[in-house]
């Protein structure tokens, strides 16, 4: 078992996907995100936790965390947007990326 955290400040998104990875490798593994989609993070907050087999963590664990770190970004400027336009991300995805993502 172990625990996803925010390595710089960043907004969140993706963690469905990430999850889907986890269960998908494992349907014991347990993925609990402690945030939602949207929220801004800093450095060092815990993201989620996973637990499972040492076997299914690691063998999920690139795919997920990769997944989730590119729908998840760090521009200066996305809060100010999400506050700015509430409700008009797209469901799961951060609202500075683009769909080719």
């Amino acid at each position: 078992s172990g625990e996803i955290r925010a390595k710089e400040r960043l907004v969140i998104a993706g963690l469905d996907v990430a999850a889907a990875v986890f269960l998908r490798v494992d349907a014991a593994t347990r993925f609990s995100p402690l945030v939602s989609d949207g929220a801004q993070l800093d450095p060092g907050a815990v993201v989620a936790y996973v637990a499972g087999t040492a076997r299914s963590v690691f063998a999920a664990a690139r795919t997920g965390l990769n997944l989730l770190q590119r729908r998840a970004g760090t521009p200066p400027s996305a809060p100010q947007f999400v506050t700015a336009l509430p409700g008009t991300a797209p469901p799961g995805c951060a609202p500075h990326r683009g769909p080719w993502r």
